[in-house]
């Protein structure tokens, strides 16, 4: 079922802004300048301007982005908001959710652990090697940006448009496929191997979008997705 508190055209126009800004504007174009301002200021020989740029654009094109993610998807928040339960039973909510999503990851990673030796997949592993160099950058990307982001841009934006022309089912596998393959960024590089983790982002991505259908509200969403990052943050602190 649709969130009623929005309008047509709302759900018409604004979830596709998102997508654009996420998909073309953080996954293609923002990247593609930072490449060309390293080439014209000569990064690719020089190590010292290269994480001058790095450590300065990436920051600024994430904050970008979720500066624009938000602002267009204001009203999927507005809405959420004011259907958000007691404070007590949010934050219970919250819980209870993050128990459920944390046992059925842990049950689908017992097998990939088993099979793969390490259970660590390459995006897991871009993570520790990210705070082993900028621990504020990292912790600014796991608990604020995934968190925000990608539960405004999969659960609100797709899951809203998928919803206008499909069913509950459908609609989830396909919300769960895309937010896996967007984790899955090793399969460009022809690292077949880490294709296995893919069942445990989908997995993830499934939990999320069950959340999403029966809470219709997208800050128990951003609460479930923020513990379970800030466990990821904690265990790249540790591995630090």
């Amino acid at each position: 079922m649709q969130n009623i508190n929005l309008t047509q055209k709302e759900l018409k126009e604004k979830p596709w802004w998102v997508l654009v800004v996420y998909y073309i504007g953080y996954i293609i174009v923002g990247p593609t300048i930072l490449g060309v301002l390293l080439v014209a200021l000569g990064g690719m020989h020089d190590q010292q301007i290269e994480k001058m740029v790095m450590s300065i654009g990436i920051p600024v094109l994430e904050i970008l982005i979720l500066a624009l993610v938000v602002f267009l998807s204001k009203a999927i928040l507005v809405a959420d908001k004011e259907k958000l339960p007691p404070k007590k039973q949010f934050f219970l909510s919250i819980l209870i959710y993050w128990l459920i999503f944390f046992a059925a990851n842990f049950i689908v990673e017992i097998p990939i652990a088993l099979i793969t030796g390490s259970g660590t997949s390459e995006n897991q592993q871009a993570i520790i090697s990210m705070g082993e160099q900028n621990l504020y950058h990292t912790a600014f990307l796991v608990l604020i940006f995934a968190p925000i982001v990608e539960e405004l841009v999969f659960r609100g934006a797709l899951y809203h448009l998928l919803r206008r022309k499909l069913g509950v089912i459908l609609t989830i596998s396909i919300n769960s496929l895309a937010f896996a393959l967007i984790h899955m960024a090793s399969l460009l590089t022809g690292n077949l191997a880490d294709l296995i983790f893919i069942l445990a982002y989908i997995t993830m991505g499934v939990m999320f979008g069950v959340i999403y259908h029966k809470t219709q509200n997208i800050y128990i969403c951003m609460g479930v997705h923020f513990i379970q990052n800030t466990i990821i943050f904690i265990s790249v602190i540790i591995m630090k």
